[in-house]
């Protein structure tokens, strides 16, 4: 996950997997964790992006599963953000996961 910040918001430049690990709770674990170093940089909301292509159409609903809202959306690509702190929801259980300030 690659995040920018601009000044009250924190933007998903990239959020990239294998394929071999979604759905087993690491995409809901580093988004979570993306959300919380959001949160420490002083974010108040985080944004993410959805281009629709021929390969990642299994993640498509992604974002509204995780709790974000839709901004806007076109035949190519969707807007989408959550207000911080994310939801403790978006963490899954089974994933040991800390985000400690500096080493972000």
């Amino acid at each position: 996950v690659v995040l920018r910040k601009q000044e009250h918001l924190c933007v998903i430049d990239s959020f990239l997997l294998s394929c071999r690990v979604l759905g087993r709770g690491v995409e809901r674990a580093l988004l979570w964790a993306a959300c919380q170093c959001a949160t420490l940089w002083g974010g108040e909301r985080i944004v993410g992006e959805y281009r629709c292509s021929e390969k990642n159409g299994q993640t498509a609903q992604f974002f509204p599963e995780q709790g974000f809202e839709l901004v806007s959306e076109d035949s190519t690509a969707s807007l989408w953000t959550c207000s911080l702190p994310a939801p403790h929801s978006m963490k899954p259980d089974w994933i040991a996961l800390t985000v400690r300030e500096g080493a972000v």
